[in-house]
């Protein structure tokens, strides 16, 4: 699957974005930006998005057969390969949705169906 890039200097939320170009008919794609001024986490949490960081959504269609679980599982490999290939520490996961590196947050996962 290909997936489309859409780079921002700032939006409100990836998410908010990615949502929009969904309505429009857009079905695959990867939102980077450098800043977001509503960044929202689990729960409607408000996402602290200090610049300097990477904020990014991708989307794209799922089949109705695949479950949210195996989603998460997905992503959660996905991301942990993808650290691990840049860095030389231990990458662990504390469930639902974080990323550690030295016991440090360094990404957090908003799934959204």
């Amino acid at each position: 699957m290909k997936l489309k890039k859409y780079l921002f200097k700032k939006v409100k939320s990836t998410n908010d974005t990615a949502l929009r170009l969904i309505n429009m008919g857009n079905v695959n794609g990867a939102i980077l930006t450098d800043k977001q001024t509503k960044g929202r986490g689990q729960r409607g949490n408000k996402w602290i998005s200090s610049s300097g960081n990477l904020f990014m959504t991708v989307f794209f269609q799922i089949s109705k057969k695949i479950t949210i679980k195996r989603i998460t599982n997905l992503n959660i490999s996905i991301i942990k390969r993808t650290i691990s290939n840049k860095i030389n520490s231990k990458i662990e996961v504390k469930l639902p949705n974080d990323i550690l590196i030295k016991k440090k947050k360094v990404c957090g996962i908003l799934q959204e169906v």
